[in-house]
Order: structure tokens, then sequence, then C-alpha cells
């Protein structure tokens, strides 16, 4: 069970609406899109393997004129050996790609132990209180008419276990409908065994007005033991390129009090709406 990260334009394209924290996602033009993160939809929490870690991501933009762009990002994430979880971002400041001193703070709590998920307001002191993130339907046999694919790039079988990368994109008959996959084998990362795929999506020449094919490659390592992403690479032409890594990973229990809303926090319930539930 793991907080979800998703932007309020692929709730709605995909007609579900779940707890929402800053986006995470490359929006794909001529109608085929993707999504991209370190949190799975739903599934299983994760037991008798604790951490903690920073979360880095950095993306970087590059111009025809050749400047470039880079932003980059950093978050505290924990889990304890219950699968309850906890992650920690500050946010940048409007028109800064770095956080300031006083920039917001966004603390996510998920504790599948007691089926709730909170959202911290450091500042007013008010925890939200939201029920489990609910998963995306599963696909029918043969791909059916839903207008969306789900592919969840994960060591594991099937979309409840552990993954790190979530990719949504809509079918197009002249799309191929499923990623191209390469098994990269094994190395170390940060001290962990991590196991490598590449994920390549091929938009055909003149499918959104591009006179040669484009590639959109997902690159992901996945330690089995943590049943974590540690280090990602998401590349798209026409956007740039977004790396996320995991650092300073420590597998000591993190304390029983990141897990629990603090006594001085007022909390508020929110409800989650699934259309046609």
């Amino acid at each position: 069970m793991k907080i979800l990260t998703i932007g309020t334009m692929i709730l709605s394209m995909s007609g579900l609406l779940f707890a929402q924290e800053p986006p995470q996602f490359q929006l794909f033009t001529g109608g085929t899109f993707g999504f991209i993160s370190e949190q799975l939809v739903g599934g299983n929490p994760v037991k008798s393997a604790p951490y903690s870690a920073q979360a880095v991501t950095e993306t970087t933009q590059t111009l025809a004129d050749g400047n470039r762009i880079v932003q980059k990002s950093t978050s505290t994430v924990y889990r304890d050996s219950l699968g309850r979880e906890r992650r920690e971002e500050t946010l940048p400041a409007i028109g800064s790609s770095t956080p300031q001193p006083d920039s917001p703070q966004i603390i996510s709590i998920s504790d599948p132990v007691a089926g709730v998920n909170y959202s911290l307001n450091t500042r007013e002191h008010v925890a939200i209180k939201l029920p489990p993130t609910p998963p995306l339907p599963p696909l029918p046999p043969g791909g059916g008419d839903r207008k969306f694919n789900v592919i969840v790039n994960q060591g594991g079988p099937g979309p409840g276990a552990a993954a790190g990368r979530v990719m949504i994109y809509r079918k197009d008959s002249n799309t191929q409908t499923a990623p191209n996959v390469e098994q990269l084998g094994w190395k170390v990362i940060e001290g962990l065994q991590a196991e490598g795929t590449r994920s390549t999506i091929t938009i055909p020449a003149g499918q959104v007005g591009n006179d040669r094919a484009i590639e959109i490659v997902d690159e992901q390592w996945r330690s089995p033991d943590l049943q974590v992403i540690v280090w990602s690479k998401h590349t798209d032409p026409r956007f740039g390129e977004s790396v996320y890594s995991l650092t300073n990973i420590s597998r000591a229990e993190p304390p029983a009090t990141l897990f629990q809303v603090p006594s001085d926090y007022t909390i508020n319930d929110r409800k989650i709406v699934v259309p046609g539930r």
C-alpha cells in the first residue's frame, strides 16, 4: 500500500480520483501520455524490509539553442517493518528551481496497519486523513476496449507487487500497445544488488507531426531486497530527461513516531471518490 503521486489531469482522464500529492508525470501529445513515479498505485505493503533514504529527482531540458534548464528536488523517505511509509518533501518556491528556507513542506504517511493515509500540513498543524489508495482497475483480457493501458514495471509478479514505476498511456491503433522491454542484468547501487530493465515506447513517424519515429525510454534498477527502485531514468526527446535515485540508504528501523500524526495536529477527514462506486 503506497501513496500515489499523480496529477489532476491524469486523474480526470483515467476516470479515477485519488489522494493527490505534487504531480510527477510527463504528458505526451497526440493522444499518448505517460506517468512515471517511484511510488506504486495501491499494492500490498512491504513488510520486514525497513529503510530510510534520500530520494533525489533531477530533470534536465535542453532547448534548441543548447541552453539547459535543470531542476532538482530531494525527499526523505522512510519505511518500517510493518510496511508503514513516510515521505517528506520541501517544494521549490514559485519561480525557483530549488526549495527556499520558507518553502512549504509536504509530509505524507501511508499506514496499511490502520488502513489510512495522512497528508500533514506542518504550517497549520493539520492532518488530512484519507482512506487507502484504491488500485487502478486491471486490464480486460486482450486489452478490451478500455482507452488507457497501464504498464507496471516491476520485479515481482502482478500489479500488486512492489514496483517503482507506473506508465499510463492512451491506446492508439497507430501506436504500439506495449513497450519493448530489455533485461539489463544486475549491478550494485548504493550497496544494494539491483536488477535492471529498459522499456522503450515508440511513436511512429507522422503520429504527432513528427517526420521521424520518437522513442521514449525508461531505464530502472530495482532492489529485490528492499522492493524499491534505487535508480531510474526517463528520457523523452520532446521534454528532456528525468533521473531518480535513492541515496544515503539506511537499513535501520525508523522511529515509530514518524508514522503517527503528532498529538498537537487537528485531523480532518477527506473522502476519495471513485466514479461508478
